[in-house]
């Protein structure tokens, strides 16, 4: 089976993101994605972006961030893609290889025949670098305070079951500070309208066989087995745990950062480290590669 590696750029400005439809007599043509090509033998990912922008764009990119990374199953062949963010650019973007591009709102982009590549970034790309965790007993008032110091993706953790009302005000209260709502209770109810997401623990991870892809899903991955299970049934991320140690499982030996990272480069879906972590670590996980960090310490 073929296996690429393919970089990808990703050119936003305000609302609208840069769009390129795929040639005919090409792989997938028709179908429209975001800029980028493969990496060559003995080329450093970077090096790839910047080529690959030049020769199909023709913009020099002055500044990139990495973003995630994912892998695509098709029939015949396998494409690890690493996505990297556009910070600055010199010139204005040009088809030079004759394929057509538009600035797209993102809002508008399901009108578009996309590669099932972009369905998947599309989901998380808005997604911020610090995940807050719920403590087991929360109130409206402490996520309050949360969401005002800017959390903008909350997970709802607790073995206690809420009513549709308790996550309705919850969701109400995130979609006022312009912050997203998963859930990790007692009653995982998929049909709910008034959440975001949902994560799966371990036991959720095996029993499921299929997930909805209208919602966001998280999974949690200590090992390869977790990390490929939580690819097969399509999770959107995951969280590679404990990082460090933690008192709320002090019987688990933790990965490390050492640990931790090996798992990230095997993964091949995007990460979020978790356990033991603070704001603090955020740096050295966005170095290692994770979209970020997640946690109940965390500002």
């Amino acid at each position: 089976m073929l296996v690429q590696s393919v970089v990808v750029a990703i050119f936003q400005d305000g609302n609208k993101i840069l769009l390129a439809q795929r040639k005919k007599n090409t792989f997938m043509s028709g179908f429209w994605e975001l800029s980028g090509g493969k990496v060559e033998e003995g080329e450093k990912k970077v090096d790839a972006l910047i080529r690959e922008i030049k020769e199909e764009l023709g913009v020099e990119i002055l500044e990139s961030q990495f973003f995630t990374k994912f892998t695509q199953q098709y029939k015949d062949r396998k494409i690890n893609l690493f996505f990297y963010k556009i910070k600055k650019y010199q010139g204005i973007p040009e088809g030079l290889e004759g394929q057509e591009i538009k600035w797209v709102i993102k809002d508008e982009v399901d009108n578009f025949k996309l590669l099932p590549t972009m369905n998947k970034l599309l989901k998380i790309l808005n997604l911020p670098d610090t995940l807050w965790i719920t403590p087991e007993e929360i109130t409206l008032i402490e996520i309050k305070q949360k969401l005002k110091q800017g959390i903008k993706l909350v997970q709802l953790r607790s073995k206690k079951t809420f009513t549709k009302k308790e996550i309705q005000q919850i969701y109400e209260l995130c979609q006022k500070y312009q912050a997203k709502l998963m859930l990790n209770t007692q009653n995982m109810d998929f049909s709910l309208d008034c959440v975001d997401g949902f994560h799966l623990n371990t036991k959720l991870l095996f029993e499921l066989k299929k997930i909805p892809s209208d919602k966001l899903i998280s999974t949690v991955a200590h090992n390869k087995i977790e990390l490929e299970k939580a690819y097969k049934l399509e999770a959107d991320f995951c969280f590679i745990s404990p990082v460090l140690a933690t008192s709320s499982h002090q019987t688990t030996k933790p990965l490390g950062w050492d640990g931790a990272k090996k798992l990230f480069e095997i993964s091949k879906l995007p990460v979020y480290f978790l356990g033991g972590l603070s704001n603090k670590e955020l740096s050295k996980a966005k170095e290692i590669g994770a979209i970020g960090i997640a946690g109940i310490s965390l500002l």
